[in-house]
């Protein structure tokens, strides 16, 4: 009996986890889809799971089958339903389609939420062919519940706080845009430079830097990243460096574009003449006696680890020039407005983007 009554509590116990997995994504989804009707069908449906618990938990533990508890999920999860759906036509204004698309058709995306209707499906299936009232094929639907609800959030706190992004400003438009990245290109140019930008910012924050930079005889491409981060723009970075032909080739990054573009670099190192850094450090060592970094820090940037820049010392090359720009910030590297806990720069982005332009381009020539 003591066993049974264990297992029972425990199968309870695993019972919860789908049901706040399931909390947590409407909760990340309302942060983006603030709509009455959708919060009061998420919480219907997170309160019929959590009844159904409730109900078990009583069941195991004082042997007493409060019914309503069970009953009350036939009407209370397919009305939530229902109020989630109205809420997507009355309020289909704040839908963005174009970016749920995008979310979906991109990598990791796609496979998060394959998973996870795979795994509702197996689910169906489960409760077709399983007998419900015998433990162990309770066990298998619970665990094939807590994967597919897994996979949920991950796919939604992915698609959300991926399309949750610091914005350009203001845009300068590429000479091309291709499927891999912003181009930016002038006619004659021999060298070229990747960029990778910050974590959960708009790419084309810096597209007046790359357009100064093509007209200043580097050719510029600033690489395209699913869900705005550089994790997931390794694909479109090799697929930039094997489709063009350039005598000399950069690789630059801001924040954690350059901390994922270091780690880029030191596995093909021979594929580029240097690196640089904005507000960044290198996570691998980049040792190599052709190889060349430039780092470019600002005094009043409070968003760069500095810890963690020290500690990434040790992996730049013994080559590396710095330079400090005074008085600027971590967002000015971009053009993106301010930053949550940044310094306050006390030089303008026009001052601050014509240091980084005379570094970056003396770093450059420097070294032909």
């Amino acid at each position: 009996m003591k066993e049974q009554l264990e297992a029972s509590i425990s199968m309870t116990i695993v019972d919860a986890v789908p049901c706040i997995l399931f909390g947590i994504s409407m909760a990340v989804i309302y942060q983006v889809f603030p709509s009455v009707l959708f919060a009061a069908g998420a919480i219907l449906c997170t309160l019929a799971g959590f009844g159904k618990v409730l109900w078990k938990l009583i069941l195991a533990i004082w042997k007493k089958d409060v019914r309503f508890l069970f009953m009350q999920m036939r009407t209370t999860m397919p009305l939530g339903g229902v109020l989630i759906a109205v809420s997507l036509v009355v309020n289909h204004s704040m839908v963005n389609v174009q970016t749920i698309v995008q979310s979906i058709l991109w990598f990791p995306g796609w496979l998060l939420l394959l998973l996870s209707v795979l795994g509702f499906c197996m689910m169906g299936v489960c409760a077709g062919k399983l007998d419900p009232n015998d433990v162990k094929s309770n066990w298998i639907e619970q665990g094939i519940n807590c994967f597919a609800q897994l996979m949920l959030v991950c796919f939604v706190i992915l698609a959300c706080y991926g399309n949750s992004y610091n914005r350009a400003v203001s845009v300068v438009p590429s000479t091309n845009e291709s499927k891999a990245a912003y181009e930016y290109t002038k006619e004659g140019n021999d060298t070229a430079l990747i960029f990778l930008s910050g974590a959960l910012t708009d790419e084309q924050a810096y597209s007046s830097l790359m357009k100064e930079l093509s007209e200043q005889g580097v050719d510029c491409y600033i690489v395209k990243q699913p869900y705005h981060l550089a994790f997931f723009a390794t694909e479109n970075l090799q697929e930039v460096r094997s489709s063009h032909t350039y005598d000399y080739w950069y690789l630059a990054g801001h924040s954690l574009g350059g901390v994922i573009g270091s780690e880029y670099a030191a596995k093909n190192i021979s594929d580029f003449d240097g690196m640089i850094f904005m507000a960044s450090y290198p996570i691998k060592p980049l040792k190599d006696d052709d190889f060349r970094a430039l780092s470019i820090l600002a005094t009043e940037d409070d968003v760069l680890n500095q810890q963690s820049y020290e500690e990434g010392r040790v992996n730049f090359p013994s080559n590396l020039e710095e330079v400090v720009i005074s008085g600027g910030n971590h967002a000015q590297f971009g053009n993106y407005g301010l930053q949550k806990n940044d310094g306050t720069a006390t030089i303008t982005f026009e001052q601050q983007q014509e240091q980084i332009l005379e570094a970056v381009l003396f770093f450059i020539r420097n070294q032909k």
